[in-house]
């Protein structure tokens, strides 16, 4: 090898490092976008609803418990509210 062999083997070394993490950060990011086999934007729609349901239950009931049940419920308990009222 020549000199300037040795001054770019560590350089390599470095971006077969840094393209190995890069390739494992993907394959994380590609099982979190699916996770359950479900997109991102399928969780946000279930974490609204949550979050709407909780919302609504504690303004009437003034009870954790109630908010807890009600958020498990999900958009079926919005909908319920939004047509009975």
């Amino acid at each position: 090898m020549s000199h300037d062999d040795d001054t770019v083997a560590p350089h390599l070394n470095h971006l077969d490092d840094a393209y190995a993490r890069f390739e494992q950060q993907e394959e994380l990011r590609r099982s979190m976008q699916t996770l359950g086999g479900h997109g991102p934007d399928f969780w946000f729609i279930v974490y609204l609803g949550m979050s709407i349901a909780v919302a609504i239950s504690y303004d009437h009931h003034h009870s954790i418990g109630y908010a807890i049940v009600h958020g498990v419920c999900n958009w079926f308990y919005v909908v319920f509210c939004w047509i009975f009222g």
